[in-house]
Parts: structure tokens; C-alpha cells; sequence
């Protein structure tokens, strides 16, 4: 009996005996927009950028800023704090310094139109290669399966409402995140369905990301984040057969503001968001009763990062 035992506990624990593995530490990096409509991604040789305000000089850390944005006159800059504090005022940056993927690239200041911190730490990734599945709980109706990178819903099983595969991984994340993911999209005609992905706080709260088809005659999609059933952010229904493949999504909370990507580009904000630790990570692909799910509906590569921002 005792054997039986130890083999249970392993095999019970061995979802987050794997999950661990793809934890790694990442340093902080800068999103650069340039002015020929370029964009760089890169690890800055500098922690701190000289900004001149009306009332003082002041060297701010990298880790207290969210973004910045030149104005017209290419002098004046708008910068945006990690919790929301606005200040303006101008910068003196001759040149900038970055490591890419493709190696050391020196940036002039008067190129940069925009740039957004992307803050360092732990960082939890899933690639959906071919085991990533087995480290979720699969609840709902139907089955998932991986191919390629991807993850989706290999039979949606039956049901009255929404239904569908939907994978849930317990983790443990206090503090300030980032949860990002690919999401690949097409639909047909006479095609319901939807894909979601967020996660579930110690609270009970629930952040995600949607998008999903509504209409049975048309060809249509709506994007969404919410909170709850609470719209933080809509694109509305669009009636188009537009698809999207590797299509980047991602919110983060920073304290008590929670913001929310998609492509790369901010598009909705929310203050007072619950600042309980997150309890679990989860995706789900749904069709809706028996009409046929989406002719895609697949998930890329899932990250999850704990955000430091600094003393």
C-alpha cells in the first residue's frame, strides 16, 4: 500500500515537477518604435533615462516606467509610470544602446518615436511542442491535442450552451504579472465558436481574453477583454472573415492597473484591479451547442511573467 502511495503522489505532482522546468529569469527589455515605422525589442546597456521636467531633473529607472512617447515637436516627451503617474517634460537622449536577437544595435535618440518597458522575472512558457498539454487539468467536454506549436480542441464533446475543452494549471504568482499569448483564428459560415485564455486570482476573479463568433448567417468576430463579466476593452462585432494567425495578446497588472495588448499595441486600461495572487492559468476553446467550431481556433506559445519593478 505504501508504494501505491508514493506512485500517486509523484505521478499527482508531476504536472508542476514539469512546469518548473520552463521557468527561467529574464532581464528587462525595451519595445522601440522608430520613426521609419520599425520596431526593435531588445535588452538597453542603460537603467535610467534623463528626463527634464518644469519643476526638477530627474534620472528615472527603467523599472518605474511603463512607456514614453515623443510629441510632434520631437522634443517633448509624455512619460507613463508603471502605476499609471503621468509627467512631462524633455530628454536629452543621444543614442541608445540594445541587444537584439540578431546582436548589438546602437539606436539614435532623434529615430525614437515611442518605447514601452517590458519589465524582467520570472517567466513561465509553454510551447505547446508536443508534452506542454499534460501539464494542465483538462475539464469541460471534448479533448485537446498538440501540433506544430499549437494547442486546440480535437473533439468539442456535446452540449446545450458553450461548451468545449478547457485546460486549467494551478499556480501560485503573487504580485505584479504579464500573461501572454498567440492566438490563431479563422471562421467560416454557419460556424460558433470561441477561444478564451486568462487566469483566476485567490479571490475568485477572473481576467481573460476573447474572441469568439456570434452570428450563425454571417461571418463575424468580436474581441474582448474582461474582467469578470466586466468589458474592459471591446473591438465590437466586426462582420469580416478576417483571420489571424500567431496574433499577439496580453494583459498585465501593475499594482491596481491592469492593461491590456493586442498586437503589440495597448488598447484598454483599468484601475482598481483585484490584487490578490494568481491561483491558476487557463485556456479554453468552446463552440456553441451544435453548430461546427471555428475552422481555426488554436493557441500558440503561453507565457506567464512575474513583473519586478525595482526598489
Amino acid at each position: 500500500m505504501k508504494r501505491i502511495l508514493t506512485l500517486a503522489a509523484v505521478f499527482a505532482l508531476a504536472p508542476l515537477i514539469f512546469a518548473t522546468q520552463n521557468q527561467t529569469r529574464e532581464p528587462l527589455r525595451l519595445i522601440l518604435d522608430l520613426q521609419d515605422g520599425s520596431r526593435l525589442i531588445g535588452i538597453p546597456s542603460i537603467g535610467s533615462l534623463r528626463i527634464r521636467t518644469s519643476f526638477a531633473d530627474m534620472d528615472v529607472p527603467l523599472t518605474k516606467i511603463g512607456s514614453l512617447r515623443l510629441t510632434g515637436d520631437r522634443e517633448t516627451v509624455s512619460v507613463e509610470s508603471a502605476n499609471g503617474d503621468r509627467i512631462t517634460g524633455t530628454w536629452g537622449l543621444e543614442s541608445l544602446e540594445l541587444q537584439t536577437v540578431f546582436g548589438t544595435v546602437t539606436i539614435q535618440g532623434e529615430h525614437i518615436v515611442a518605447l514601452r518597458v517590458l519589465p524582467g522575472g520570472e517567466t513561465r512558457t509553454w510551447t505547446f511542442e508536443g508534452n506542454d498539454a499534460n501539464m494542465f487539468t483538462k475539464e469541460g467536454t471534448g479533448a485537446l491535442a498538440e501540433k506544430d506549436g499549437k494547442i486546440a480542441a480535437s473533439n468539442y464533446g456535446s452540449g446545450n450552451d458553450w461548451h468545449g475543452p478547457k485546460a486549467t494549471l494551478p499556480i501560485s504568482l503573487p504580485g505584479d504579472f504579464r500573461l501572454a499569448g498567440n492566438v490563431n483564428y479563422r471562421i467560416g459560415q454557419h460556424q460558433i465558436g470561441r477561444i478564451r485564455l486568462g487566469v483566476t486570482l485567490e479571490s475568485g476573479a477572473t481576467l481573460l481574453f476573447g474572441i469568439g463568433s456570434s452570428h450563425v448567417g454571417t461571418v463575424d468576430h468580436d474581441k474582448y477583454f474582461h474582467v469578470n463579466d466586466e468589458v474592459v476593452w471591446s473591438k465590437g462585432r466586426t462582420m469580416s472573415a478576417e483571420s489571424f494567425s500567431d496574433l499577439p495578446v496580453a494583459f498585465e497588472r501593475r499594482g491596481a492597473v491592469l492593461t491590456c495588448f493586442v498586437n503589440d499595441k495597448l488598447v484598454g486600461s483599468r484601475t482598481g484591479c483585484d490584487p490578490s495572487p494568481v491561483r491558476n492559468v487557463f485556456f479554453s476553446f468552446e463552440r456553441f451547442q451544435s453548430y461546427s467550431p471555428l475552422s481555426e481556433a488554436s493557441l500558440g506559445q503561453l507565457t506567464v511573467r512575474k513583473i519586478e519593478r525595482g526598489p
